[in-house]
């Protein structure tokens, strides 16, 4: 027992919490630098830390360490500071399920050779409270990257994030009605804004700082005190529910307005409203701008024009244009303004109404328009998304395009709609893709860092006044603080930017294959966790079915083109290549013979002979998309699974066999039985040594998506709770004894299949898409979304 456990052990329990909360600020408090030294890196405190208070707390203890002043050297500040940020990146994990400390610090550490840290872990891997999965490479976020905080505490979408001007705090708006105010230096929530009774869906902090303007579906803005979380006062917007807000540069006047196209300017003092316009469209990214003296409104209308009106009187002054609409305004004086339309980027003079310059520019429909602080570039987005185009950055005073700023060009057909401009005009942070945002230098067009790790759309993003940070606002109900300065972490081995969609391990335990979305395969050495091979002959988008021979020396990989293809797992050779007779070509396996490959399509389900490669059979009976197959041990009966849109309400009738669990005899060709009493859509089917029982998982967005079915009694299934997004993938241990599922939650779960229960727990980056266990039933691997794979060992049972 160390000296730690031993000093925590002789106090009694009443007096271990005190003694912990005290202890690192006294060791500091009187400059005992090796002592709080030790302790910070001694794993036993941080866990016992970990196991009595919220990981904040632990995270200010690193603070004493790391203040200027503090007697430690760089190297050793350093290294703090690496065990500090890896508890920050967990914090939101470790702040839901204290078990997974262990597992975390492994995840982000292993990979730095420091002494101390390594030491560290060592103590680490030694955990034996009970089950937990240990990793084996360094296959989460590294401390050090770009990524420096995830913030939870929505219970549902984040719509939007505002930064306050002196950048201490970020205020969010959720679809849970709720506002939450956070503090950037505590990183702590300060409190929650709740009054609204329908979304949030937009905020805007007042240049003085105080105020908070939310905007809600119920049709009302509410104005909040920042100090004290108050609220002052409300304004009910009759036009529908509010997706816009803009404040004037003086913090007097407010516009609110809704789908329609109805805006209302509003007086921030009295909360009375001044005036109404109709604008050009009903869209969220507006033709509205004010002049930089606040005096002055302009905005695009139906009628191919501009106006421009007083903000105190809402009297019109001028009108000008030509014969397009107007996609964006912006000011660059008290009497100069650019406008887009649907083809033409011009620059008027507000005292004549009159052109300057005109350019023809655009000849796509823009989602995006952002003028650069400097007034000298327009960034526009093009509405079809990365997949067709790409952001396209212009000198505004010449019309000519100087270059294109290049993001993902596959898997997303998303409009690129949110652009922000740092200050000084030199950088743009953009949305490459629904769930990812990158940065770009704007005087040279070059890609700078990846932002990725929201697990689903980025709806918003606030830069800080520093323009060293970013925060995103997600659908996946989380806050993401990134670093702008900071370069992007190095990529483990195990990442690619790929979907890992499917996952087998070789029955000798030597070999793992990963079938990814851009349509290779990845051969692995399970011992090295080394890539060995890729095999690149499939011509398609995506790799979305295979299977490993009962042999272990050959796979069988399908991929959307309707091809099937046999390899030589050792050398990569391609010894068959099939093409499926089908509309579609989803899940595939072998018989236990190895003799015959099974694959599912629309409604069908096809054996072939491999020795002739001749289709043999076609068992018909489904009426949609088979997409799940198992078969028993003995080979006897296969299991199908079948089901239409993930999206089928409990209101939706059953008939017509949408959602179907079916179980066949392969020797008599026939349907033996049909299990109909799941709803949703069933993605994952695996089934038990024994032959006994069924195991599925669906598309439920709830925390009851895992059945298992008695294939012996027939009786309804029992239902697992644990996930709380659709289950993609499951893998049994060759014993029987535990079942391993993955999910869109970002978690891996080990279940006793005795029990019943949830035994261990290992939260991983982004959703997980596939899962297989080692012949020696504690090794599992696991394929990440994000391209991450990671390879798990379970411990403590």
């Amino acid at each position: 027992m160390n000296d730690f456990k031993t000093k925590l052990a002789s106090i009694s329990p009443d007096q271990q919490a005190e003694f912990l909360a005290k202890l690192p600020a006294a060791l500091a408090a009187k400059s005992q630098s090796e002592q709080l030294l030790k302790l910070l890196t001694d794993f036993d405190f941080i866990k016992a830390k970990i196991s009595a208070f919220p990981p904040q707390q632990l995270i200010d203890d690193y603070k004493f360490a790391l203040h200027p002043n503090f007697p430690l050297s760089p190297e050793q500040k350093h290294y703090l500071r690496l065990i500090q940020a890896a508890i920050r990146l967990s914090a939101h994990i470790i702040n839901e399920d204290k078990t997974q400390l262990a597992a975390q610090l492994l995840g982000r550490l292993q990979s730095f050779p420091v002494p101390e840290i390594q030491a560290m872990l060592e103590v680490a891997k030694q955990e034996c409270d009970r089950p937990w999965l240990r990793p084996l490479t360094a296959s989460l976020v590294s401390p050090g990257g770009v990524l420096l905080r995830t913030f939870t505490g929505h219970t549902s979408a984040v719509n939007a994030v505002a930064i306050t001007p002196d950048g201490r705090r970020f205020v969010s708006a959720s679809s849970d009605k709720t506002l939450k105010v956070w503090d950037l230096q505590t990183e702590r929530e300060v409190f929650t804004l709740s009054g609204h009774v329908n979304s949030v869906e937009s905020i805007a902090i007042t240049p003085d700082g105080k105020k908070v303007i939310s905007g809600s579906w119920d049709s009302t803005l509410k104005v909040w005190d920042l100090q004290t979380g108050k609220e002052l006062f409300t304004l009910n917007d009759d036009t529908g529910g509010i997706q816009f807000i803009s404040i004037t540069p003086n913090g007097n006047r407010l516009i609110s307005g809704s789908w329609g196209k109805i805006r209302k300017v509003w007086n921030l003092e009295t909360g009375e409203e001044v005036f109404n316009f109709a604008v050009s469209t009903g869209m969220k990214n507006e033709a509205i701008a004010f002049t930089p003296d606040s005096k002055h409104l302009i905005f695009g209308t139906d009628e191919k024009t501009i106006k421009v009106c007083d903000l105190e009187t809402g009297k019109e002054l001028l009108s000008f244009g030509d014969d397009r609409g107007f996609r964006a305004v912006a000011a660059i004086s008290n009497n100069r303004i650019i406008s887009v339309s649907w083809n033409n980027t011009s620059i008027w003079d507000l005292e004549t109404g009159k052109a300057l310059v005109t350019h023809a520019t655009h000849r796509d429909w823009i989602a995006a328009v952002t003028f650069t602080p400097n007034g000298k570039k327009i960034i526009s987005g093009p509405y079809e998304g990365l997949g067709k185009s790409s952001f396209k950055v212009w000198d505004i005073r010449t019309g000519e395009e100087l270059f294109r700023l290049i993001g993902y060009t596959q898997y997303t057909n998303h409009p690129l709609y949110l652009v922000v401009v740092t200050p000084d005009s030199k950088k743009a942070i953009a949305n490459a893709t629904e769930r990812t945002l990158k940065v770009w230098d704007l005087e040279t067009g070059q890609e700078l860092i990846n932002l990725i790790g929201h697990t689903d759309s980025i709806t918003s993003a606030a830069l800080h006044p520093n323009s060293k940070l970013v925060i995103s606002a997600s659908r996946d109900n989380t806050l993401k603080v990134w670093n702008l300065e900071t370069k992007e972490q190095v990529s483990t081995p195990a990442i690619y930017t790929s979907p890992v969609t499917m996952l087998v391990i070789t029955p000798d335990g030597k070999r793992v294959i990963s079938g990814l979305r851009d349509n290779t395969i990845k051969v692995w050495d399970l011992s090295t966790k080394q890539e060995i091979s890729t095999l690149t002959r499939h011509k398609s988008k995506f790799v979305n079915a295979m299977a490993i021979a009962p042999d272990g020396q050959q796979i069988i990989s399908g991929s959307d083109t309707k091809n099937l293809k046999l390899w030589k797992i050792e050398t990569g050779e391609e010894l068959l290549s099939l093409v499926a007779n089908c509309s579609w070509l989803d899940p595939v396996t072998f018989t236990p013979d190895g003799k015959r490959i099974i694959y599912g399509s629309h409604g069908d389900i096809k054996i072939w002979d491999l020795q002739t490669g001749k289709q043999i059979f076609t068992l018909s009976g489904h009426m949609t998309a088979v997409t799940a197959i198992a078969i028993t041990p003995d080979g006897k009966w296969m299991v199908s699974a079948a089901g239409s849109s993930p999206y089928v309400g409990p209101e939706d009738s059953l008939d017509g066999d949408n959602h179907t669990i079916k179980v066949w005899d392969l020797s008599t060709r026939k349907e033996l039985f049909t299990f109909t009493g799941d709803p949703r859509k069933v993605n994952a089917v695996a089934i038990t040594p024994d032959g006994k029982r069924v195991i599925y998982g669906t598309d439920h967005q709830n925390h009851i998506n895992l059945k298992i079915w008695n294939l012996e009694t027939r009786k309804p299934p029992i239902s697992l709770s644990g996930h709380a997004k659709k289950v993609n993938a499951l893998a049994i241990s060759p014993n029987g004894n535990f079942m391993v599922s993955v999910a869109d939650d970002t978690t891996l779960k080990v279940w006793n299949l005795s029990s019943l229960e949830v035994i261990a727990t290992f939260t991983a980056e982004d959703g997980l898409e596939s899962c297989a266990v080692a012949p020696d039933g504690v090794t599992i691997v696991a394929g990440e979304r994000s391209g991450r794979l990671h390879f798990l060992q379970l411990e403590g049972c």
